[in-house]
């Protein structure tokens, strides 16, 4: 994966979302509900784990500065490619002990104009019915 354009170990990832709609439209004198409609903003959110082995991802936390974190799950010629852009809502780590030092950054998707600017997920398989 990569998290700001720079090749980066991330030892786990999550994503994920809520696409906010409202499906709960019944209205006096219709025995069926309406069409679901978006009731408020979406959210998508997850977190990526690191091994701590410089400042300049946690420096993306402390600064409030915005990425684009990718990462590409393969198993063969399949393959789902996840681009976020995310601002970090991380923590300072804590030292336990004298083990790798972990950095878990939760993160927060932000799109800048269209959803795609957000979040676009590419899943390429051989099912043609797709």
């Amino acid at each position: 994966g990569s998290i700001g354009g720079t090749t980066t170990n991330i030892k786990k990832f999550s994503l994920s979302g809520d696409n906010s709609m409202d499906v709960d439209r019944r209205f006096i004198g219709s025995a069926l509900p309406s069409q679901p409609l978006e009731g408020e903003r979406r959210n998508y959110e997850g977190e990526v784990s690191l091994e701590f082995s410089s400042l300049t991802d946690y420096n993306r936390f402390v600064n409030g500065t915005e990425a684009d974190i990718l990462v590409t799950l393969s198993n063969g010629v399949e393959s789902i490619a996840i681009n976020a852009h995310a601002r970090f809502d991380g923590t300072t780590p804590t030292v336990g002990g004298p083990g790798l030092l972990m950095l878990d950054q939760p993160f927060r998707v932000l799109g800048d104009g269209t959803d795609a600017d957000g979040l676009t997920i590419t899943v390429i398989n051989d099912d043609a019915t797709v």
